[in-house]
């Protein structure tokens, strides 16, 4: 089984296909049982992750709500791009950030899901290790 080529934009393990013998169910039920985040690559071409299409729609929606919500923000106050933003909802986190290598005029931003309280500053580091 042949695996489809990566662009040369992605540099991530979370967005290397999924290999032989892997599937996105095994990679989601490790992710869960080592508590370990979930990342996600975002453009505008889409989301890419390697838990599956459910996780991939899940964590679209709510960084769409996250990037609004935060540019809202933004807006107000009278600020630049907000660079991350971070929601803690009971025992898991929900993150992202904006990835300082992609060109400006086409972002890119590093999400994360993870299933439990993990502090900010860890999470935060997870994805900028990422980029």
């Amino acid at each position: 089984m042949e695996t489809e080529p990566v662009e040369k934009n992605d540099r991530s393990d979370f967005t290397q296909p999924i290999t032989p013998g892997e599937s996105p169910v095994t990679v989601l039920e490790e992710a869960l049982a080592s508590e370990t985040p979930r990342l996600f690559g975002v453009s505008a071409h889409g989301i890419r992750g390697r838990t599956g299409h459910a996780e991939e729609a899940a964590i679209a929606r709510d960084l769409n709500v996250m990037k609004e919500g935060s540019e809202a923000i933004g807006e107000e106050l009278g600020m630049e791009t907000i660079g991350y933003v971070a929601i803690y909802d009971g025992n898991s986190a929900i993150a992202y950030r904006y990835d300082s290598t992609s060109s400006p005029r086409d972002p890119h931003l590093i999400g994360a899901m993870v299933n439990k309280r993990m502090p900010m500053r860890k999470l935060l580091k997870v994805m900028g290790d990422a980029v």
